[in-house]
């Protein structure tokens, strides 16, 4: 994915990092910070929730803008749990799950062609609003919009993701802008 922004910025003056979202660094302050694509349902603790929402509030200039997704637990339950399995032209994919409380392993199998299987196993886990209002809060964001909405148009429900929009309280956080927390 990175190779392919790459790409796509076209000469541009952007500079991309690859680096682990809890421990990251932008080595300047920037503006805005996104995570999507429920980037932040793979974290499996808490606490990882907590050290990545710090790490982003760190390299934010005051008024900076962090915006992220997340699968909800309804998103988990509808579309986490029963086996699938889609064909394409030139592949068939595999999916089950195994789930454990808030945490769901999917494991995946690639059908292709003149190839062997391709197996992968992916986790990821359910929050709660609350927990993710607390993770926001002690990083010191303030929460300014949470959107709840289902981009899958077949699939019953309106709470399948959120959209989360925040800002860094500068007036409490007086380290904004810094790269360490």
């Amino acid at each position: 994915m990175l190779h392919q922004a790459q790409i796509r910025a076209a000469g541009r003056p952007i500079t991309f990092v690859e680096a682990d979202m809890r421990t990251f660094d932008t080595y300047k302050p920037v503006d805005a910070v996104t995570c999507l694509y429920a980037s932040l349902n793979h974290l499996l603790d808490a606490s990882d929730l907590s050290l990545t929402f710090t790490r982003v509030a760190a390299h934010l200039r005051p008024g900076g803008v962090f915006v992220f997704d997340l699968n909800s637990r309804h998103a988990f339950e509808t579309l986490w749990r029963n086996p699938v399995t889609e064909v394409g032209p030139n592949f068939t994919l595999h999916r089950r799950f195994d789930a454990d409380g808030p945490q769901t392993t999917m494991h995946l199998t690639i059908e292709r062609p003149d190839h062997p299987p391709a197996h992968d196993t992916l986790i990821a886990r359910s929050y709660q609003e609350t927990q993710i209002r607390a993770a926001l809060t002690g990083a010191n964001f303030i929460l300014h919009d949470l959107t709840h909405f289902n981009p899958f148009p077949a699939v019953p429900g309106t709470n399948l993701k959120q959209l989360w929009t925040a800002t860094l309280d500068t007036a409490s956080y007086p380290a904004h802008g810094s790269t360490t927390p």
